[in-house]
């Protein structure tokens, strides 16, 4: 298949106070026609600026662990995003299955090729040269469209080791999941030229942002601007 890999790095803090993730360089976004306010496409025209049409992306887990821990955490997004009427419309379904690929599935030379739709969530300790807080996700697209194809995300298994951990930090984890899957779906780093201050705090920008309720992990609606794009602009 023709496809591209990317490693997008992610600061996702625990904190409470917000933390401003300015990437200027995706700011131009992909072809006339394609670019959104409140967002910004991954990696300009070098990376997935459109989801496919009448298409499943599927969400699996390397392992049980990972299953048990992220699960929970991602039902709200994988909800809003099948609730929204332009997926509907394109017939683009999101899946959480239960499915266990085992390790074998990702972080080889080939694991743009191992699932066509297939995101797989890890749990990893510190997956970026060992710094706190980061999580990374890698996505795949194909070079022929530009669609996004899936890859593999891998999620900071210190989240769990918060010790006395409350309903904030549950929101917060949401969130980050919500943020990592959007980079899987073409999604970047906006800086808050991109979205108002009226808005809640997009996700894409800050991964502890959105909203801070039983609403967590849904796309406030700045990011849910960028993804009606990803949606229009596909086939």
């Amino acid at each position: 298949m023709n496809l591209k890999s990317k490693t997008m790095v992610t600061l996702a803090m625990l904190a409470t106070a917000s933390i401003g993730l300015s990437n200027t360089a995706f700011a131009a976004g992909p072809p006339k026609g394609s670019t959104g306010v409140g967002w910004a496409l991954k990696y300009n025209t070098k990376g997935a600026w459109n989801l496919k049409h009448n298409f499943t992306y599927t969400v699996k887990f390397v392992n049980t662990d990972s299953r048990t821990k992220s699960t929970p955490y991602l039902k709200n997004t994988v909800a809003y995003l099948n609730a929204m009427p332009e997926m509907k419309k394109a017939k683009t379904k999101f899946v959480l299955s239960s499915t266990v690929v085992g390790t074998t599935h990702y972080n080889t030379k080939n694991w743009c090729g191992n699932g066509y739709g297939t995101i797989v969530f890890v749990l990893k300790y510190r997956p970026f040269q060992g710094k706190k807080n980061y999580s990374m996700a890698h996505p795949c697209y194909h070079l022929a469209n530009n669609s996004a194809f899936g890859g593999y995300v891998e999620m900071n298994s210190e989240y769990w080791l918060t010790k006395n951990k409350t309903t904030a930090w549950t929101y917060a984890v949401r969130n980050i999941h919500a943020h990592e899957l959007g980079h899987m779906l073409g999604l970047g780093h906006p800086d808050a030229r991109y979205f108002s201050k009226n808005e809640a705090t997009p996700i894409m920008h800050v991964p502890t942002g959105g909203y801070k309720s039983s609403n967590a992990g849904k796309y406030p609606a700045a990011d849910t601007r960028g993804i009606r794009r990803l949606i229009s602009n596909g086939s």
